[in-house]
């Protein structure tokens, strides 16, 4: 089962994890214009956020960081549809909201 950390609004990690299953969608992610070099996340070039609440009934967002291939297929060309970026695999933590 998958665990993730659950992050402050503040970007400090809170010491909670919480898994996967417990946290519903509440729409589309979208890119972010956070710059990632030097911060923590360095070495990606896209962060996106989705929104979602925790099962305790917590907002939040799930937030996934990606490299500019991750959004090509093995022939490096751009997909065509969303769909087809791997955004389980680059879930790496939950950012709680105010």
């Amino acid at each position: 089962m998958t665990t993730l950390p659950i992050y402050s609004n503040n970007s400090h990690a809170t010491g909670e994890f919480v898994e996967l299953v417990a946290i519903k969608s509440n729409g589309i992610a979208e890119c972010t214009s956070r710059v990632l070099d030097g911060s923590s996340d360095h070495g990606y070039d896209q962060e996106w956020l989705e929104p979602a609440t925790l099962a305790d009934g917590r907002e939040c967002s799930l937030v996934y960081l990606l490299n500019n291939e991750d959004f090509e297929d093995e022939n490096g060309d751009a997909y065509d549809d969303l769909s087809n970026v791997d955004w389980l695999g680059h879930l790496v933590r939950v950012k709680l909201e105010d």
